[in-house]
């Protein structure tokens, strides 16, 4: 495959303190730097990052980069992208060194997410220490995987599939319990991880449903489920085991409103064995919506204990 990786996700947000709060404290990835002009980058592993959160007004996907083995690796990319008639640009001296590769070559998917695919990490061999967490399932595999909405599920499918040599893994048509249509859902790795991109049709594309970040235990996961009730993190979905993947995870909302999957335990697969089957439901059990707490009405106070007498 001409991908060995998805490597890391750049995330534009109003609110960089919050994601840094919220990277460390809530999914345990360690600090690894901050630009001089406010980006925060966080680590998983002995990359230079996974996720970069950079100061903008809009929140959204700044870019997702892929990890290729080399220089050659590249120029097969830009062939392919040339064949099919998308452009392309090379990385600058200035945004590789912000990126901390060797080099990169940037493209736009047709959603309109910026792709960003890249070689030579540059690593400062910096200590990994993650005190949340035990560690995380990356390195080789890469950052984990991410959810993108498309509102042309064939031309997405061309780009990923035609285009990279992503391997279709999985789909479903998948309703919704509020009514809403089904959607079609395509998984596609690049690698042994199950996926590392999924494609939804959606109305609105381009937009980041979710990613998801997978650790080395069940107790990591366990633990992170107590660190967001104890520090008030909004859990959107229960624990759950997805049919796809085998993931026991859970979801919950960061900043700015997207959400994140935490999961333990996903299957990997062989890419020259796997065949393609469609799923007809998302999980065999749980990750149900967490509903929302009722309100407080005002003038209601707590019943409070009948007074005792005494008998004299």
């Amino acid at each position: 495959m001409l991908v060995r990786s998805l490597g890391y996700l750049r995330w534009r947000s109003p609110d960089v303190a919050a994601w840094a709060t919220f990277a460390t404290q809530t999914l345990g990835m360690m600090h690894a730097r901050t630009d001089v002009d406010g980006s925060q980058y966080f680590r998983m592993d002995d990359e230079p990052y996974r996720l970069a959160v950079v100061p903008r007004a809009d929140a959204g996907i700044d870019a997702l980069g892929f990890r290729v083995d080399d220089s050659s690796k590249l120029d097969e990319i830009t062939v392919m992208l040339d064949r099919f008639n998308i452009a392309w640009s090379c990385g600058t001296d200035t945004e590789c060194a912000e990126r901390r590769v060797g080099e990169f070559v940037r493209t736009t998917d047709p959603a309109g997410v910026a792709i960003e695919f890249y070689s030579t990490p540059i690593t400062d061999h910096t200590r990994l220490v993650t005190p949340y967490v035990d560690g995380f399932v990356a390195g080789a595999l890469g950052f984990g995987h991410v959810v993108l909405t498309t509102s042309d599920m064939a031309a997405s499918a061309t780009f990923y599939r035609d285009i990279l040599g992503f391997q279709l893994r999985n789909t479903a048509t998948l309703g919704s319990p509020n009514g809403v249509p089904a959607r079609t859902v395509q998984f596609y790795g690049c690698n042994p991880r199950h996926h590392s991109v999924a494609l939804v049709e959606f109305k609105d594309p381009g937009k980041l449903r979710h990613f998801m970040v997978e650790m080395t235990t069940l107790d990591d996961v366990g633990s992170t489920i107590d660190r967001c009730q104890d520090n008030g993190v909004t859990i959107r979905e229960t624990l759950g085991r997805h049919t796809n993947d085998l993931m026991a995870s859970f979801y919950v909302a960061a900043p700015d409103g997207t959400n994140v999957e935490i999961g333990f335990g996903a299957q990997q697969v062989d890419s020259s064995t796997w065949s393609v089957h469609e799923v007809t439901a998302p999980s065999l059990w749980g990750h149900r919506p967490v509903p929302a707490a009722p309100p407080v009405l005002d003038g209601v106070t707590e019943p409070q204990p009948l007074a005792t007498t005494t008998r004299s």
